[in-house]
């Protein structure tokens, strides 16, 4: 198995430990300082935290029947120690309403084989731009 297959593996892992909300397997998989950056663009809002922090927030949303869908073909890049990956998951709330999302990650491939995340991109993209553009003039 390549890192790339190990990264993948790993990613269906943290969908299925957030959607079930125990991430607990997860911790030990991030690398010391493991930062996400979030950013919604319908709220205009950017938020910079811990990795396990964002983790952590998602899996609440687990209890109130919300769970996070892979996308349908994620892309893997590595070069050396460095894999970089990208992904559309979707949220799927309790009721039915999906909200897609954009995960970009980077990982590094330890000595001893086992890989660590040590940053990950979050959005959530505006579906209808020109609906969510602020009225600035008026």
């Amino acid at each position: 198995m390549t890192a790339s297959d190990d990264l993948l593996t790993l990613l269906g892992s943290a969908y299925d430990a957030i959607s079930g909300g125990d991430v607990t397997s997860l911790v030990p998989r991030l690398a010391a300082g493991a930062t996400c950056v979030v950013t919604d663009e319908v709220e205009l809002t950017q938020e910079r935290l811990s990795l396990a922090t964002a983790i952590a927030r998602l899996a609440d949303l687990a209890p109130a029947g919300h769970r996070l869908v892979g996308g349908p073909a994620p892309l893997v890049s590595e070069s050396a120690d460095r894999l970089w990956l990208t992904d559309h998951p979707t949220v799927v709330l309790a009721d039915g309403t999906q909200r897609p999302l954009q995960v970009t990650l980077l990982a590094t491939c330890a000595a001893d084989g086992s890989l660590l995340v040590d940053q990950v991109n979050l959005a959530a993209p505006v579906r209808d731009r020109a609906a969510a553009q602020p009225d600035l003039v008026g």
